[in-house]
């Protein structure tokens, strides 16, 4: 099987082709434990889609430029997208939580119009977003992102925890969806629990969507997550449903992802006077 991180190695490069210059972008705009490394691993499974992951995750970009030997952002953007360009279609995906877009356009403003010009939005959400909070939580306690790592530390129930969880989630998808309409581009919508229980009416819906034809599986790809969600999570939940009416929900000042997030839907005028296309 084989860890997620192997994911950016160049062994799952694409062989260069000129349809990297001209390369047709998505992006799997998201939040935190929607299942997005789910969807990208079967996204790559079928020839075509590329392989949407974290390329601009701010927080390990610089680190993964370096890797590359690339000498700046820019030329790390234009490594990325030439060796993660699907040659068989000229797509190139990245996966991407509004607090990173955030991050990139402040930081990064003329990459981040590259990216996002022309290009399409996935928005990934999940149904049950108390149990995406709970995940998140856990996650964020134990350092434990993936099912196949042991947990740091025993997880606490935190309903404070949860209840700021639930907010950012839902901050993260007004973002997007506030962006998508200020920049008028085209997206589809998909739950992670109809890839679950049906992952090849989804891949159909995304490859009309992509207008990918064909979508046979590479046959030489390995890889699968373990699932996370236990007993502790189901009694989280249920704790967390006797509880919630009797919860402010509100933004901690404390969570600098919420401050983060909650800013910039703040400047949603100034987002869309900035980046509306012209």
């Amino acid at each position: 099987m084989v860890d997620i991180s192997a994911l950016y190695s160049c062994r799952y490069d694409f062989i260069y082709s000129n349809k990297a210059a001209f390369s047709k972008r998505y992006i799997v705009a998201t939040s935190p434990r929607s299942g997005s490394s789910f969807l990208a691993t079967l996204l790559y499974h079928r020839v075509g889609f590329g392989l949407p992951l974290e390329y601009f995750n701010i927080d390990s970009m610089a680190v993964r430029y370096r890797s590359t030997k690339t000498s700046s952002m820019q030329s790390y953007y234009e490594h990325v997208v030439r060796v993660r360009t699907d040659p068989r279609t000229g797509l190139f995906g990245a996966k991407m939580f509004a607090r990173y877009a955030i991050m990139m356009r402040d930081s990064y403003p003329d990459l981040f119009r590259r990216l996002f010009d022309g290009g399409a939005l996935i928005l990934l959400v999940r149904r049950d977003i108390v149990a995406q909070s709970i995940s998140l939580v856990r996650a964020r306690q134990t350092a434990r992102w993936f099912g196949d790592r042991p947990e740091a530390q025993q997880p606490r129930y935190d309903r404070v925890a949860i209840a700021n969880a639930l907010r950012y989630i839902r901050l993260n998808e007004k973002w997007w969806s506030d962006f998508a309409e200020a920049q008028a581009l085209p997206f589809i919508s998909i739950f992670y629990e109809d890839i679950v229980s049906n992952s090849a009416e989804v891949l159909k819906s995304l490859a009309n969507f992509l207008n990918v034809e064909g979508c046979e599986n590479r046959v030489e790809f390995d890889f699968s997550l373990v699932a996370q969600s236990d007993e502790i999570n189901i009694d989280w939940s249920e704790r967390f449903a006797k509880e919630h009416n009797f919860i402010d929900i509100r933004a901690d000042a404390q969570c600098p992802y919420l401050r983060c997030v909650a800013a910039a839907l703040n400047r949603s005028n100034g987002l869309r006077a900035q980046y509306s296309r012209k």
